[in-house]
């Protein structure tokens, strides 16, 4: 044998390592979709499962926002009045709450709404006694400017509204020719404020004229 044949049967033979585990995944349209899908889905169940956690405890604490609402407008009531709450067919959005005090009827307290704010939709609870004075108001949501247009929840500019006769009260901005006036450099939430206001004392009258009308029936019939 040659020495060059001995040393070629000498050197070891260099074996090719193959890869450990399975083949990388191709890039393509087909597997960037699949991924995509995966995220997507497992995404919204995620957020499934959150909303479905959650639910109950926001709708608990909005209840009760509104509950300590109505008991600030208008105090003294000891009635359900959430229970006994009303809608208007021709306004779903506006609710009166009957407010009684062992069975006897205080007034009303109405949740009503502007959406002509700077920002989005104004919401808010306006209390009126029986006598048709209001009593009080609560904003429970809006989203106007810090400092200009959020002071529609301030005392300050609130007050003007109390023990005001809603027959004689015209509640309109200064500017408009009403009564109110409006907060400084901030004409169109005051303007908001004033929307919701009278909505809310449109809504009881057309309340009070059904149950009038309802009455009346009920006497012809038992005539």
């Amino acid at each position: 044998m040659s020495k060059k044949t001995a040393q070629k049967q000498d050197q070891p033979k260099q074996v090719q390592a193959k890869p450990i585990g399975k083949a990388p995944l191709r890039s393509s349209l087909k597997n960037m979709i699949i991924v995509l899908g995966t995220i997507c889905t497992l995404s919204a169940l995620l957020l499934s499962i959150t909303y479905v956690g959650t639910k109950d405890l926001i709708d608990s604490t909005e209840k009760q926002k509104q509950i300590d609402a109505i008991a600030s407008v208008l105090p003294g009531a000891n009635n359900d009045a959430l229970e006994e709450r009303i809608f208007i067919a021709a306004d779903p959005d506006l609710i009166v709450f009957p407010l009684k005090q062992n069975g006897a009827l205080l007034g009303f307290a109405v949740q009503t709404y502007s959406d002509q704010a700077y920002a989005k939709r104004i919401t808010m609870i306006v209390g009126i006694d029986v006598k048709g004075a209001l009593t009080g108001v609560k904003v429970l949501s809006h989203a106007e400017t810090p400092g200009l247009g959020s002071k529609i929840s301030s005392k300050g500019f609130q007050k003007q509204f109390i023990n005001q006769e809603t027959e004689n009260f015209v509640v309109k901005v200064k500017q408009d020719g009403g009564q109110v006036d409006a907060i400084a450099a901030a004409t169109i939430s005051s303007r908001a404020f004033c929307d919701a206001l009278q909505r809310a004392l449109d809504g009881l009258k057309r309340i009070k004229a059904e149950q009038v009308e309802a009455l009346r029936q009920q006497s012809e019939v038992h005539e």
